[in-house]
């Protein structure tokens, strides 16, 4: 019984250290739900549920236990009924293919095919995880615990058998639950930090660090490609004298409209960025020097126009300058950076509420 309890343990070992080796190798690649990644992910669980069999315990000749059926239980809660069965499956076809065809291998092809039904129905309910859980642990249970005295008939110890390993399957099945839901409450906080270190709080845009990772990306595949990448500098004028005189609660609503009319002024691939302050970014992707020379226009113009909302109610309106330059005059990154930056300060110095348009020389011109 001691080598049954040990063999049991080693096994719950094994599957707490794929599942913990698998969260390192997949959490940070948000993965769809689609067909593809079901059939990947049940295949993989299958495997799991295969290499536990291959650390079981051997009761008979033909008898084996151990916790494959855990897998079933992750893929039915936290992926989908298809992956739960197809898991199933891959084990049942394992068993008898490996084990050799027999009563017991029969038996156990059974009783993993019912618990892959039973769990992946439970799992389509709206049921609390904690609660899904309880049901598929327990489904599990019987199913197991009626193969087990079906197949140990005779044996002398059966009661004992039965009763250790269900003792153990619903402890270890508990433990695996608060495990992967540590797991996941782990992953949803890295993802929340990593959502405001990409995410400005205010506008909602994306940070300085994103606009130096995307304008180095989209300016290596524009390079590649031959298609255009454009980016606007834009500034608003005279912010500082919105703060002064309406003060600062009126300047970040200022800043959160803004953002989003710049949004809303994009095409959907066009990726606008909070630089900082009152300074925003818009990266233009399969565009043109003069087709983001009209783009700049059609912002500047729409930001002249639109009344912004203040705290109190009321409404002022605003102007920004925008300084452009293209990949076609710009060799890197940082050069495209600073001839759109010298564009803009063009804007500034011609009087503000313009566009400005970096050339090959790197001087500015009117758009």
């Amino acid at each position: 019984m001691v080598q049954i309890i040990k063999g049991l343990l080693f096994n719950m070992a094994t599957i707490t250290s794929i599942v913990m080796f698998a969260n390192m190798l997949m959490h940070e690649k948000h993965l769809s739900v689609n067909w593809k990644n079901n059939v990947r992910n049940g295949f993989l669980s299958g495997i799991l549920g295969c290499i536990l069999m291959l650390l079981s315990v051997p009761i008979t000749d033909q008898v084996i236990i151990d916790f494959r059926c855990i897998p079933v239980i992750l893929m039915a809660l936290y992926v989908s009924f298809f992956a739960a069965m197809e898991t199933a499956l891959v084990i049942g076809i394992f068993r008898l293919g490996y084990f050799g065809v027999n009563r017991a291998s029969l038996v156990a092809f059974g009783v993993v095919l019912l618990a892959g039904v039973a769990c992946g129905l439970v799992g389509r309910t709206s049921l609390r995880m904690r609660t899904k859980w309880l049901l598929s642990v327990a489904s599990v249970c019987l199913v197991t615990g009626v193969g087990i005295h079906s197949v140990l008939e005779g044996h002398p110890d059966r009661p004992y058998i039965l009763l250790a390993y269900l003792a153990l399957l619903a402890g270890m099945s508990t433990a695996m639950h608060f495990f992967t839901e540590y797991i996941a409450a782990f992953n949803r906080k890295i993802q929340r930090i990593r959502e405001e270190a990409e995410v400005d709080h205010l506008t909602g845009l994306k940070t300085p660090r994103q606009f130096e990772r995307n304008l180095k990306k989209h300016l290596a595949a524009g390079g590649l490609s031959g298609k255009g990448v454009s980016l606007l500098y834009i500034d608003i004028d005279y912010f500082k004298n919105i703060n002064d005189r309406y003060g600062h609660s009126s300047g970040d609503l200022v800043l959160q409209e803004l953002g989003a009319i710049l949004k809303r002024m994009g095409r959907s691939r066009d990726i606008v960025f909070r630089k900082g302050g009152e300074e925003f970014t818009m990266l233009l992707v399969d565009c043109g020097l003069e087709q983001a020379a009209l783009v700049a226009e059609r912002i500047r113009k729409a930001v002249e126009e639109h009344g912004f909302q203040l705290p109190d109610h009321g409404c002022i309106h605003i102007s920004v300058s925008i300084g452009v330059a293209a990949l076609e005059e710009a060799p890197s990154a940082v050069d495209l950076l600073e001839r759109a930056d010298r564009a803009l300060y063009r804007a500034k110095q011609a009087g503000r509420n313009q566009v400005m348009v970096a050339g090959e020389d790197g001087e500015a011109g009117r758009a």
